[in-house]
């Protein structure tokens, strides 16, 4: 376990939780105001994450930080060089990004840069995103057809 969040940058930042459910949902943005604690915490960029704990290969990446995703993605520009890129699996919503300015059809326009195309599950079936409007859910697989080729075929993703 690691005491530090993920941003575009390094310092720090005050996060927030909901006084009552601790902190699963703790947030950078403010959506509840007076129902929230506040506590400040140190932020780094993945690049300086990967750098210092001397990660060499990164094949999967969970991103679920309540509304950040933009920014943990704008904080990895390593991903530009990375020669084998990582599958995403991304968790993000209207609801969490409003609050930091951005819509999700932001993280997607941000990934699309690196040939990345994007799936969501539903009802045991997985489906190519294709409306960045209106999301049909909350996870979404992020995988480049091109490095994730025989993985996203076995696994039964479309478009392969």
């Amino acid at each position: 376990m690691n005491n530090v969040a993920l941003g575009e940058r390094n310092g720090e930042l005050t996060i927030r939780y909901p006084k009552r459910f601790g902190s699963g949902l703790a947030t950078f943005s403010d959506p509840y105001n007076d129902l929230l604690s506040k506590r400040v915490c140190s932020i780094t960029t993945l690049d300086n994450y990967i750098s210092e704990k001397n990660i060499k290969n990164i094949s999967f990446i969970k991103c679920d930080v309540e509304g950040y995703e933009l920014f943990v993605l704008k904080g990895f520009q390593l991903l530009s060089k990375l020669e084998l890129l990582p599958i995403w699996l991304l968790e993000t919503q209207w609801v969490t990004t409003k609050g930091l300015g951005y819509h999700p059809k932001d993280i997607f326009s941000y990934l699309k840069k690196f040939g990345y195309c994007f799936y969501y599950c539903f009802q045991k079936k997985i489906y190519l995103l294709r409306d960045f409007e209106n999301l049909p859910g909350y996870n979404f697989f992020c995988l480049n057809p091109t490095v994730h080729f025989k993985l996203a075929k076995l696994a039964g993703f479309p478009q392969f």
